[in-house]
Formats: structure tokens, C-alpha cells, sequence
């Protein structure tokens, strides 16, 4: 919570939350694991399996830690330091595949693609842990009351520093661009100046002493743990239920450009669009949120989200059938498919501001880090679903990975409707 005698202090952490926010957002927008890395895997491999990997190493790679993490900080009175470290060392990693995009040739796949998989692990897992420091450092920072505004203006500053991304990665990608593989070197350099933003924003956070003292719980007993939130929460325990259905929409998520430039024949720079319609949908959707949050809480912003993360597997289902049935032009196809990726970033837009936010406001006092480890953990089931939705659309067909990414947004809809309802601050 905000110190009263301390103003400057608190205008000191917006500021640096915003910036950090923005920064991190602007360096991902280069190397979106939605739009460019999956044609970067594409372009070395006719795998879907494999493309639909990378989409599991960068979810897996930044939840399955937290929990570990979570429970491990808990005891620690400062969690900056911790914080500080982990980012500066993870952030490196995108090194690893923008050195091998540079000097290595695009015949040698292998190697490019062992880079990149080891660069993204070691930049997410990293990033995972001082992530679960970050949520704990906000909800001490920032007011509740307070904190809508905040993280939706800095999204909205993430999707304005990402649109510069969108107009990059579509001259990169373009036939005016560098060659292959020394186009993604660029952007993953690039990438590496906009997290150096977020990196110095960090630094600059004024962390107050924890006055609720560390977790009492056991801390090397993570199982035990788990049970006991799940069976003793029930809002916790109705939040993950929501979070992990409407999540099964993630089957689809990483064959969303594939399917669009593969399947229905759009041109390799719809990528470049499909960003910049994910940036704008970044900034808009974060003002609703925000004020939604603030105004209706956080409860709300979860339930509106599972409802929307249907339409992007509904809407990619809908032009595949027309496009099968109808000769679309290509201009009107590509710009319906935009509003897929622009509703993929609205959903992916809400996590911080619904399902984070109302866990900050519901985990007891001292146990904030262990709930947020706990939640992004069990969230980390997920993971297998880009892979099990590569081997769906090689068994079966777009048509049907689509429906049932559409049906599992729907039963997660309904039950975010049982969600406790929280006081507003």
C-alpha cells in the first residue's frame, strides 16, 4: 500500500512500473510468440509438432517455475534484489538465437533452432521467477483501488512501443528486408534494447519493508501447500478451474498464423499486420479492463474474458469455412483474420489485470508470493496444449482444433460466473 508520507516514493514506482511494463512490451512485440517465432520455426521445420513447442517451452518455460519460486521468496523480507538478479542474467538469453540467426546459415536447422529453444527457455524461466517478486513488489506499491489504472496504462504504453515492433517485423519479414535467418537477428537485438528498458525501470523501484513478515507456511512442502489452498479456497479454487478451461483455448493459439498464411494463402507480411492489430487491440483492450477492474473489479474482467477468448477460435472457424466455400478476396480474408489476433490480445491483455489482480486481492497477508507461484504453476498444465493441438490438426483437421478450443472457452465462461464476488476498495 502506498506510504502517505512518502509520495514520491509512490510516484517514483508508478513511473517505473509504467516504464518497465512498456519497455517489456515493446521488446516482445519483435519477437511475439504468437506471430514471429512461429515463422521463424515454420521457415526451419514442416513440424507442426515442433511449432507448436516453441508456443509450450514459452508458456511452460515462465509457469511451471513459480511455484518453486513463489514458496522459496515467500521468507524473503526484500524481494527487489531477487528480482534485479534474475532478470539481468534471463534477459541474456535472447543472445543465444540472435547470434545463431546472425552467423549461422539457414541450411544448418538444426543448430538455429537448438538456440532458440535454449535462448527462450533460459530468458522465460528466469523472467518466471522474478515475476512472482514483481506481482508481490506491485500489490505493496500500488493501492488496489489504484492499480486498474496503472497496469491498464502501462499496456497501453506496452502497445504504443509495440506498434513501432509491428512496422519493424514487417519491413523484416518483408522481400526488402534482410535475408533469412539475418532478419530475426534484428529482431531479437531489438528486443534485447526494449527489455534493457524494462530491466533499468526495475532497478529504479523503491521496495517497502513487508509489514505482514514471511510466509509461516513449510516451505520445501509445495504439494502439501497446493492441497490445502485448494481445498480451503474456494475462490482460489474456482479461479483455477476457470483459468485452465478457458485456457484450453491455447490449443489453437500458436497455429493461428500458420493456418492464415499456409492455409488460406495470405502473404508472409500479414505477420507484420497481425502484430500491429495485436498492439492496437493491446492498448484499447487495457483502457477497458482497467476501468472495468476499478470500477466493477477484477472478477468481472475474468468473466468478460473467458467469454471473448472464444471468438478468436470462432472467428478463425468462421473463415475457414468461407474461405472453403466462397472465393473471399484476399484483402477482405486478411482483414477479417486480423480481428482473430486482435481478440488473442485482448484475452492475453486481461491475465494481469483479471486473473492476477484478483489473486493479489483474495491470498492472506505474508502468503502473496506463495499464491502467485501457486497459480501461475497449476496455470503451467497449459502447457502441453500447443503440442496436443499440433497433433490434433495432423490427426484431424483446422475445423476441429478450432471447435474445441471454441467449446472449452464456453464451459470456462460458465463457471467463471460461480466466482466469489469481491468487495470493491
Amino acid at each position: 500500500m502506498r506510504d502517505e508520507k512518502t509520495p514520491l516514493a509512490y510516484r517514483r514506482n508508478v513511473i517505473a512500473f509504467l516504464s518497465d511494463i512498456g519497455g517489456f512490451g515493446a521488446g516482445i512485440g519483435f519477437i511475439h510468440p504468437i506471430t514471429v517465432i512461429p515463422v521463424l520455426v515454420r521457415q526451419l521445420t514442416s513440424s507442426a509438432l515442433v511449432v507448436g513447442l516453441t508456443t509450450t517451452v514459452w508458456i511452460g518455460g515462465f509457469l511451471l517455475p513459480q511455484l518453486w519460486a513463489g514458496r522459496w521468496l515467500s521468507d524473503k523480507p526484500r524481494k527487489l534484489p531477487y528480482v534485479v538478479w534474475f532478470i539481468n542474467i534471463g534477459r541474456l538469453g535472447l543472445l543465444v538465437p540472435a547470434l545463431l540467426c546472425a552467423f549461422v546459415s539457414p541450411s544448418n536447422a538444426i543448430p538455429l533452432l537448438a538456440g532458440l529453444f535454449a535462448g527462450v527457455i533460459i530468458f522465460r524461466v528466469t523472467d518466471a521467477i522474478a515475476s512472482v517478486g514483481w506481482y508481490d513488489i506491485l500489490s505493496r506499491t500500488i493501492p488496489a483501488n489504484r492499480r486498474g489504472r496503472v497496469l491498464g496504462a502501462g499496456q497501453i504504453l506496452a502497445g504504443l512501443g509495440a506498434m513501432g515492433s509491428a512496422l519493424v517485423v514487417r519491413w523484416a519479414l518483408s522481400t526488402t528486408g534482410p535475408e533469412f535467418p539475418r532478419n530475426f537477428a534484428l529482431l531479437f537485438g531489438l528486443s534485447m534494447i526494449g527489455m534493457a528498458i524494462s530491466s533499468i525501470a526495475i532497478m529504479s523501484l523503491v521496495e517497502p519493508q513487508d509489514s505482514a513478515g514471511p510466509d509461516t507456511a513449510p516451505q520445501g512442502d509445495f504439494i502439501a501447500h497446493a492441497r490445502h489452498v485448494l481445498r480451503a479456497d474456494r475462490a482460489f479454487r474456482t479461479l483455477i478451474a476457470v483459468r485452465l478451461l478457458s485456457g484450453l483455448t491455447g490449443l489453437a493459439v500458436p497455429f493461428y498464423v500458420v493456418h492464415a498464411t499456409r492455409e488460406l494463402s495470405l502473404p508472409v507480411t500479414f505477420v507484420g499486420l497481425a502484430v500491429a492489430a495485436q498492439n492496437i487491440s493491446t492498448m484499447v483492450s487495457s483502457l477497458g479492463w482497467g476501468t472495468l477492474a476499478e470500477r466493477a473489479t477484477s472478477r468481472r474482467v475474468i468473466q468478460a474474458s473467458a467469454l471473448a477468448a472464444s471468438f478468436a477460435p470462432l472467428g478463425a472457424l468462421v473463415l475457414h469455412s468461407l474461405s472453403s466455400w466462397n472465393n473471399l478476396p484476399g484483402e477482405l480474408l486478411g482483414a477479417s483474420y486480423l480481428l482473430v489476433f486482435a481478440v488473442l490480445s485482448a484475452v492475453d491483455s486481461s491475465i494481469l489485470l483479471g486473473y492476477l489482480n484478483y489473486v493479489m486481492e483474495i491470498a492472506p497477508p505474508g502468503q502473496r508470493t506463495a499464491y502467485m507461484g501457486l497459480t501461475n504453476t497449476i496455470s503451467g498444465l497449459l502447457v502441453i496444449l500447443p503440442v496436443a493441438g499440433g497433433a490434433l490438426v495432423q490427426a484431424t483437421s483446422y475445423p476441429v482444433l478450432f471447435a474445441v478450443a471454441v467449446v472449452g472457452a464456453w464451459i470456462g465462461f460458465a463457471v467463471s460466473l460461480r466466482l466469489p464476488r469481491l468487495n470493491k476498495v
